[in-house]
C-alpha cells in the first residue's frame, strides 16, 4: 500500500518533518482526564510533516467567512492498534490553530482526517472547529490494487483546486469523501461533476441513516421477548438490510 504522505507530492520547501511531543500536544487545550489518557495511551507518534503557506506554494490565503486559511498544516499520526481513531484525530485538530490535513496510520490501516476551522466568536485569537470532522479509515485491503494509482493521483497537491488555500482544503475533503465511499464499495473514484458529487453524498447519507436504523432495530430485537414482536422486528431488519444493500450498490459506479 502507498504511503499517503508521499502521495501528496508536497514541494520540498514546505517540509518540516519534525516530531511533536505528547507533552506539547497536552498543553494545547486538552482539558479532560479521558482526553489526556487517550493521548498518552493511544497516540504512538505525531509528526509535523509540512506547512503549506502562500509564499511557499504560490496559492493565496483566504480569510473570508471567519475562516483563517493563512496556512494548512500537514500532520501524520501513528496510533496504537486498538486505538479509536476519530476521537484521537479530534484532539489533534483542536490543538492546532490552522486547518489540518491529518494523515493517520493504525496497524495495517490508513486514513485521512480534515475539519474546517473558524475564529471563535467570543474569544479573539482562538480557533474552533467549524463543522464535524471528515475522517475515513481503510484497511490495507480495502481498495483493489487497480485503484491505488487513482488514489495517488487524486491526493497530489497539483491535482487540487489551487485558487486559494480553502479551495485546496476542499479538494482534499472530496478525496476523503471518495475514500468513505471506497470503504463501502472497495472501488475508489472522484466524482466528475458537482451533480455527481451531490448524488454520491446523498447516497452516502442514506447508507449512514439506514445503518443507524438497523443498529437500533437489532438492539431492540435482542431484548424482545414476545415471539410476534420478534417476527415483526426480523422482517423490518430484513427490509432495512435490503435497502442498505441497494443504497450501497448505487455507490459502486462513478455514474451514481
Amino acid at each position: 500500500m502507498i504511503r499517503l504522505v508521499d502521495a501528496l507530492q508536497l514541494p520540498p520547501e514546505t517540509r518540516v518533518d519534525k516530531r511533536v511531543t505528547k507533552e506539547l500536544l497536552l498543553e494545547r487545550g486538552v482539558r479532560t482526564t479521558t482526553d489526556r489518557r487517550r493521548i498518552r495511551e493511544d497516540l504512538d507518534k505525531l509528526v509535523w510533516v509540512a506547512a503549506l503557506k502562500p509564499d511557499l506554494i504560490g496559492i493565496p490565503a483566504n480569510r473570508g467567512d471567519g475562516r483563517g486559511y493563512g496556512e494548512i498544516a500537514v500532520l501524520e499520526i501513528s496510533a496504537r492498534p486498538d486505538a479509536k481513531l476519530a476521537p484521537l484525530a479530534t484532539l489533534v485538530h483542536r490543538a492546532v490553530p490552522y486547518p489540518v490535513l491529518l494523515v493517520c496510520a493504525r496497524g495495517e490501516a490508513f486514513g485521512l482526517s480534515l475539519a474546517h476551522k473558524r475564529s471563535a466568536l467570543n474569544e479573539p485569537g482562538r480557533v474552533v472547529l467549524d463543522a464535524d470532522l471528515r475522517t475515513v479509515e481503510l484497511s490495507s485491503g480495502a481498495l483493489v490494487e487497480d485503484d491505488e494509482p487513482r488514489l495517488v493521483e487524486a491526493l497530489a497537491l497539483a491535482r487540487q483546486p489551487l485558487d486559494s488555500l480553502d479551495a485546496l482544503y476542499d479538494g482534499w475533503m472530496r478525496v476523503v469523501d471518495a475514500l468513505a465511499v471506497a470503504r463501502r464499495t472497495g472501488r475508489f473514484f472522484i466524482p466528475r461533476s458537482p451533480e455527481q458529487a451531490s448524488r454520491q453524498a446523498e447516497a452516502m447519507a442514506a447508507c449512514d441513516e439506514l445503518e443507524k436504523r438497523l443498529a437500533r432495530r437489532r438492539r431492540i430485537a435482542r431484548r424482545e421477548k414476545q415471539l410476534a414482536r420478534q417476527v415483526a422486528l426480523n422482517l423490518e431488519i430484513k427490509l432495512l438490510e435490503r435497502r442498505l444493500a441497494e443504497a450501497s450498490a448505487s455507490l459502486s459506479s462513478p455514474e451514481t
